[in-house]
């Protein structure tokens, strides 16, 4: 026995003695091939064990639990670690790691994690720099031996080549690597085992029926087109290629070969692409998925790839595959993209020309790893969406193969907001441009038909044939017959084919869709999701209903709660069930409160006449071109007041239907700046079929011709609508010419500053009449406010300059030449990864009343009272700054080459008044209309369009040539480090405009348009007014924050950061930035909160928890010097005592990033500003912005929550608001975005404290000239220098009517907007301004000829109608006289050519009554109003019930409810006759979804008299 035992011992002690212990902490995208590297080695050696985690599993551990995963290892293996557990595990590593002999093998992590690597006791990363590692793990170039590069790399770093080494097994990705990987950590632990030298693996291989070789002679090709799908070397892995093999059957399928190219990331990469064309034959090459993230071919390989692609010449479409998300989150989520996957799955991408983004792979649900715990997450295929890709790809080789003459194209402009006032497009000439592509269409073959003589001619058909009229009877009437059209039951067979939650929206609004969501989440038992998505959608649909004024609201809100009770049993499973929900559901749409419903049963109303939809157009042979159809509220504007985001009318639906199976398009091309289809509800990206731009244009190919100054919004089109851009031309650019009085200033200014006596009689005169003209041009307010500012210049703190490191002379030089594609690959040793009653506080703790004094300490300056020579310098100073701005003259024709003027014209304002031209400018500005049509052309022929940057040519001469795809900036480089020193230094500027101590915060409008332009400045100015500086990595990467001391300024600013949809959705990961800033400075008073304020710790804490853990810093800062932490002491003192949640209140008081809910767009001002007759008073257009826009981002990071209340104590703060102009392009007056967001911000905190905030605009088009002007003088500087200035009318007017148009589109619309939100700076001299130049022809133009010639007199009616309404709401106060001619003239023009379409002149609109009932001519007054009458659309008759009936008894089947309904319907009528059945159906279903039975009886008169009570108070 005793000798048994000592052989067992003898055995057995040996093999203890080896056993070792690894624990690998790994990203989700290695952890599958980890874990088969483990089991592989466990087969070898069982008495191994290998612990393997990833980040996410470690978020739920405490630091004790996870260091305890290595207290006892052997090796502690580091790969691919990025994301917000990173901070966490580095520190841990770092302080409480394994024993100092334990190695450490750490890379292709974030670089702190990668520097942790430790072998032989050493820190081997340690000495070199972040350069040289690049340099070192750099892959090989393109055809070099992979096997001689690593022996290269390890004979140049000799103390680095064990780790070179074991990196080289992890880049092996198969599992025969990663166990040569367990076994080299091993031996360097000091384990006796053998390793092998690491094989690496061929670069390149080639992909086909399940077999990969790196021989591509082994893809069997055969004559034919051939498309190639992308990946990276690990592609073939298990999961990943499932994906392989789906996409490459449904390819098959339809007639078209399919292969995959397994490449290495960086130079295998650009070999793969660079030899494609060759290593394929017979093939013929049709197109590329790339599935690879980040560029194709890293930092060093970008440009290279992207030439091959424009040699190859075929579409390239972006393929994804979600890794973190599963079918059903996808498909519930807001985003679709997640956030922080945008850079790297679809910006990146977008340099290289990859376009049209396809989600077709998403992660099945997670499972256990047996042998090693890690947490596995595989992806598998979306059916659905992967034969989407391969019918939009066979679209793109019909268009190749297709003859020219067969091929059918829809040509779709804008007319937007409808009406014959109004076709056309941003600083496009669309009449001439449609009748330019028709022309170049016929001469490359197409079947056009007879084409019109000239684009009069074609502008005559459109008028009579292809414009939107969706709220005139009488216009609708005309197009029966001359448009085509589909019946009802044609549109319905098609509706019903549409995906459930979409008929349900449509019919019945946001009740439907989430209806229709929660059935799918309870039918598919996904209980979590469906609680969460029933949660948020009753929220927003509460707050919509507590802030709407309507008879119904209280019936809708007591029906909502009975609504949510009854999903959760349902969700439960328990004694709810999905009849009765959707009994309170079409009970909830009957109460007919706007917002709450849909579109109703089709056809709906929108462009629909006796059942038949009409669609506005004209057929050219194969060619279509027509208008994108209405939005809607046209016909229904109480919309515009909720917050709900609305889904395309019936007709917009059919339209697209109609291109698709009738008029059987091949593709499409949208006309200019910009379609409403990539504005459409649903997720930002990412796209699944149920969301709208994908639902309407599906697969049709879609080309998109677009201003090259419009990226912000041309990305969205190229990741929603999948629209290929081709960038366009602005019209030439010039700087102001001064004219009549403006010019006599500048005279003056002269005169005076030319005298050398000072007491000369000539200077006295001159500035005397300086000070005259300065009155008749009613400029007084604005150089007494500016002198006002101006006083307090100079007092900001002084060594705040030295915080910012740049000068901006060398933004010019800068401003572009970033390298986006510096980025390494995550797997290949990079830095990225997908895996990744107020009280103001002060110093001794004593607290304040802190009202609202926006002017409290401003002085008032009397120009009367300031001395000559600051009044001659501050006139000067404003007559420059007019000067240097430029305004575009006349309009660009798509495809048409400039006159030699405009060049010259255009090319002296890129080379500004101290240069000259450069020579290669001209080539390209001359070339750039002929490559836009070319690039058209191309992309009808199934082409590929190649890449260029999009900016205003003025600022970014690189944009030249136009007719490019355009791109933007990659979001992780914002702010760069050039637009930080902008930014802060306009931030300083703006501390010392006004008095540096005023109170009250900052509240900043953000916009993606001008982040593309400037890099991201206002993101930079906001953090600076937050003492918070980015830190960026030796690439330019922005990796984190840092608090700036309070030694170099007075104080910390507050900030409030407003978003605009569009920069939600291209620039989400910035405002978790941002809302992470806005915690930072908090923490800066941490320990003064936790000292003086003990009671709020909870709170606090509350507020601190989502920054992250490498950005703590918890400091001492007084409240006195910290306006962020002293606001959030007040704000969470204020809810508590309203008995708040200490959490909730924490949490809400630290919310200072707002915008509109996930997948809305715009704050709803513009829209309420053109549909005047929606409103009667301003506050409710203030109210619609607010509930719009009181949707928080930050915090738990998921976007766009409810937060409605936090936003009003926000506004209730504000004191100033900053809106940037980066733009030579676009101002304040030519697009409606500047009074929808600051405007109605403005009008915001106006309604909330009573008084309008400071507002100012950062003027930084010119980097080297930065200014920060207030509102007023920003806006009538321009109004005065571009739109009453004979400089830029003239050469509209030689445009005709697309001329007229853009002086009512781009001009008269917006000053509307800024009279509705901005009262105090526009008033009525402004409108006698524009009604001299306009009406009466002040410059002698023949303006008054102009406006009435043609269909431009469509133009001048709508013009006339808005100085009416104008005039009509007390904004405008003319003589009696210059009304009258303006009402009568206004009123004979509409009789003699109808009315023009427009929201002002809607024939309901009170404006037109008051016109019609002033006009003094009985004829015309009869003419006039038969005109209104014809027009005016019939009431549709309502389905809402008596609001004091509840609808709904959960008890009730529905034939007794529809008896109880009937009921109560007969005893409304006898006038309070009611009977006793009626009242106890009615208190029946008050009292909830079940009567509990001691209810019965003895309490039924109380249910009784509450019911009668009820009915009472909503009546």
């Amino acid at each position: 026995m005793r000798a048994a035992v000592l052989i067992l011992a003898g055995v057995l002690f040996p093999l203890l003695a080896q056993a070792a212990t690894i624990v690998g902490i790994v990203s989700d995208r290695s952890s599958a091939e980890m874990a088969a590297g483990a089991e592989k080695h466990l087969e070898a050696f069982p008495e191994h064990e290998i612990v393997l985690r990833t980040p996410e599993q470690l978020k739920d551990l405490s630091d004790e639990q996870v260091t305890r995963l290595w207290a006892d290892a052997d090796a502690l293996v580091l790969a691919a670690v990025f994301g917000e557990e990173s901070g966490r595990i580095r520190r841990l590593v770092r302080d409480q790691g394994p024993g100092a002999d334990v190695p450490i093998m750490a890379m292709n992590s974030k670089r702190g994690i990668t520097r942790l690597s430790r072998l032989g006791g050493e820190r081997v990363l340690e000495p070199l720099s972040d350069k040289e590692i690049n340099e070192m793990v750099a892959n090989p170039e393109p055809g070099e031996d992979p096997a001689a590069h690593l022996e290269e790399r390890r004979d140049q770093y000799p103390e680095q080549a064990q780790w070179l080494t074991g990196r080289a097994f992890y880049q092996g990705r198969s599992p025969e690597h990663m166990d040569g990987l367990f076994r080299w950590v091993l031996a360097q632990a000091g384990h006796d085992i053998e390793v092998p030298e690491p094989k690496p693996r061929e670069p390149i291989r080639y992909y086909r029926d399940g077999e990969a070789s790196a021989d591509p002679d082994s893809l069997n090709l055969d004559e034919g087109p051939a498309v190639a799908l992308l990946d990276l070397d690990s592609g073939d892995r298990p999961g990943d290629r499932d994906l392989l093999d789906a996409a490459c059957e449904q390819m098959e399928e339809r007639g078209i070969q399919c292969f995959t190219i397994l490449a290495r990331w960086g130079g295998a990469s650009v070999e793969a692409v660079e030899t494609l064309e060759d290593r394929i034959k017979p093939a013929t090459l049709s197109g590329i998925v790339s599935l690879q993230y980040f560029t194709v071919g890293g930092g060093d390989g970008r440009r290279a790839v992207t030439k091959a692609f424009e040699d190859l010449d075929v579409p390239v479409i972006k393929g994804m595959r979600l890794s973190k998300l599963t079918e059903p989150e996808w498909l519930l989520s807001d985003e679709g993209l997640p956030w922080d996957a945008v850079h790297y799955q679809l910006a990146m991408p977008e340099l290289q020309g990859i376009s049209q983004p396809m989600v077709l792979a998403v992660a099945e649900k997670p499972r256990i790893d047996e042998l090693t715990g890690v947490k596995l997450k595989f992806t598998r295929p979306v059916t659905e969406r992967v034969n989407s890709l391969a019918d939009r790809m066979n679209r793109w080789v019909t268009l190749q193969q297709k003859d020219n003459s067969d091929k059918r194209v829809a040509l779709v402009y804008y007319n937007h907001p409808p009406g014959r006032q109004n076709i056309g497009a941003d600083k496009l000439n669309v009449p001439e441009s449609l009748f330019e592509i028709l022309q170049q269409l016929k001469a490359a073959g197409y079947d056009t038909g007879e084409l019109p003589e000239s684009p009069e001619a074609l502008l005559d058909q459109i008028q009579e044939r292809g414009v939107n009229l969706p709220d005139q009877q009488s216009g609708l009437e005309d197009l029966v017959g001359k448009v085509p059209s589909i019946s009802k039951e044609t549109y319905l067979e098609r509706f019903k084919a549409m995906p459930e939650a979409v008929q349900a929206e449509m019919e019945n609004g946001p009740v439907g869709y989430l209806h229709a969501q929660l059935k799918n989440a309870a039918s598919n038992g996904h209980t979590k999701l469906g609680n969460d998505l029933l949660k948020s959608g009753v929220k927003d649909l509460r707050h919509m209903l507590r802030n709407y004024e309507h008879d119904a609201t209280q019936r809708a809100l007591d029906l909502l709660d009975q609504y949510q009770t009854g999903w959760r049993d349902v969700l439960r499973d328990e004694s709810g069930s999905i009849e009765q929900v959707t009994r309170i559901r079409d009970a909830l749409v009957r109460t007919g409160i706007p917002g709450l419903s849909g579109w109703g049963e089709a056809p709906g109303r929108s462009m629909v006449h006796e059942g038949e939809m009409l669609f506005p157009g004209i057929h050219f042979g194969n060619v279509f071109i027509g208008p994108q159809p209405p939005r809607g509220w046209e016909v229904s504007e109480e919309l515009l007041h909720a917050n709900t985001t609305f889904p395309p009318t019936h007709q917009y639906v059919g339209f697209y239907q109609w291109l698709r199976k009738d008029f059987n398009a091949d593709a499409m091309v949208y006309l200019g700046r910009h379609s409403t289809r990539e504005f459409l509800p649903r997720r930002r990206a990412g796209l699944a079929e149920d969301d709208y731009p994908e639902l309407l244009g599906k697969d049709l190919p879609l080309i998109y011709p677009y201003i090259v100054d419009g990226v912000g919004e041309g990305i969205q089109a190229k990741r929603r609508a999948m629209g290929v851009m081709i960038s366009h031309l602005t019209p030439p650019l010039e700087t102001t010419k001064l004219y009549d009085n403006l010019l006599e200033l500048r005279q003056l200014v002269e005169t005076w500053e030319s005298s050398n006596d000072p007491d000369s009689s000539a200077r006295d005169r001159a500035v005397k009449t300086l000070r005259e003209r300065i009155d008749e041009l009613d400029m007084v307010q604005d150089i007494e406010k500016e002198l006002a500012e101006g006083h307090h210049h100079g007092e900001e703190e002084e060594g705040h300059e030295a915080e910012h490191g740049e000068e901006h002379s060398e933004h010019a030089e800068k401003e572009h030449h970033h390298e986006h594609g510096d980025e390494k690959h995550p797997e290949e040793g990079g830095d990225h990864a997908d895996d990744h009653a107020h009280e103001h506080e002060h110093d001794d703790g004593d607290e304040h009343g802190h009202e609202h004094h926006h002017d409290e300490h401003e002085e008032t300056v009397h120009l009367e009272d300031v001395d000559d020579e600051l009044l001659v310098h501050e006139v000067g100073h404003y007559l420059t700054n007019m000067q240097e701005s430029f305004m575009p003259l006349g309009l660009h024709v798509f495809g048409r080459d400039w006159e030699q003027e405009g060049i010259d014209t255009m090319l002296n304002s890129m080379a500004g008044d101290d240069e000259d031209p450069k020579s290669e400018w001209r080539e390209k500005l001359e070339a750039s209309p002929g490559e836009e049509m070319a690039h058209l052309l191309a992309g009808l022929d199934g082409q590929f369009v190649p890449p260029g940057q999009g900016n205003d040519p003025v600022r970014t001469p690189e944009v030249l040539p136009t007719g490019r795809n355009f791109h933007a900036l990659s979001s992780d480089l914002v702010p760069t480090r050039v637009a930080w020193s902008l930014g802060a230094d306009m931030a300083k500027d703006a501390r010392n405009k006004g008095d540096p101590k005023a109170e009250g915060s900052e509240a900043i409008v953000l916009w993606a348009s001008d982040t593309v332009r400037d890099e991201g400045v206002m993101i930079a100015f906001g953090l600076d007014m937050l003492g918070i500086k980015p830190d960026w990595n030796s690439r330019g990467i922005v990796e984190g924050l840092e608090r700036m001391p309070l030694e170099d300024r007075s104080r910390r600013r507050d900030a409030l950061f407003t978003t605009s949809g569009l920069f939600r959705d291209l620039y989400e990961d910035q405002l978790v930035l941002l809302d992470h800033a806005t915690r930072l400075a908090l923490d800066g008073a941490y320990n003064t909160i936790m000292s003086k304020h003990p009671q709020l710790d909870r709170a606090l804490e509350a507020a601190i928890e989502p920054l992250p853990e490498d950005m703590r810093d918890p400091g001492n800062e007084s409240l006195a010097k910290n306006d962020v932490a002293a606001r959030w002491v007040a704000d969470t003192k204020a809810m508590l005592a309203n008995g708040a949640d200490a959490e909730k209140a924490g949490s809400d008081a630290a919310l200072r990033v707002f915008g509109t809910a996930p997948g809305s767009y715009g704050a709803g001002v513009n829209r309420l500003a053109d549909r005047s007759g929606a409103w009667d008073d301003r506050g409710k257009v203030a109210d619609a912005y607010t509930r719009r826009m009181g949707y928080a981002f930050g915090g738990d990071k998921q976007g766009g929550r409810a937060a409605h209340d936090a936003f009003k104590d926000r506004l209730d703060n504000v004191g100033r608001t900053y809106l940037g102009r980066a733009s030579h392009v676009y101002g304040l007056l030519d697009n409606d975005d500047g009074f929808d967001f600051q405007g109605g911000l403005s009008m915001a905190v106006e309604h909330e404290t009573g008084q309008t905030p400071d507002n100012r605009v950062l003027m930084h088009a010119d980097p080297d000239n930065p200014r920060v002007e207030s509102l007023q003088q920003a806006l009538l500087s321009e109004l005065r220098g571009q739109n009453l200035n004979p400089q830029w009318l003239k050469p509209l007017m030689e445009q005709g009517y697309a001329g007229a148009r853009t002086m009512s589109a781009d001009f008269m619309d917006n000053l509307w907007g800024w009279q509705v939100t901005s009262p105090d700076v526009i008033n009525s001299d402004v409108w006698d301004d524009v009604h001299d130049v306009y009406f009466e022809d002040k410059h002698d133009l023949g303006m008054d000829e102009f406006l009435e010639k043609d269909h431009n007199v469509h133009v001048k009616t709508h013009m006339q109608a808005i100085t009416l309404v104008a005039a009509h709401r007390g904004f405008w106060e003319p003589s009696e006289e210059t009304l009258q001619q303006q009402r009568q003239d206004f009123a004979q023009l509409v009789v003699e050519n109808g009315l023009p379409g427009s929201g002002h002149t809607r024939p309901d609109h009170p404006t037109m009554q008051w016109v019609a009932e002033q006009l003094s001519d009985s004829e015309l007054k009869e003419d006039f109003k038969a005109v209104l009458d014809s027009a005016r659309m019939e009431a549709p008759e309502s389905k809402a019930q008596p609001v004091s009936m509840r609808e709904v008894s959960m008890k009730q089947k529905p034939q007794q409810q529809e008896a109880a309904e009937q009921s109560q319907d007969q005893s409304e009528k006898e006038k309070g006759k009611e009977s006793d059945k009626a009242e106890e159906e009615q208190a029946s279903a008050e009292g909830g979804p079940v009567l509990l039975p001691w209810f019965i009886g003895g309490g039924v008169l109380l249910l009784l008299g509450g019911g009668v009570v009820a009915g009472r108070r909503l009546s």
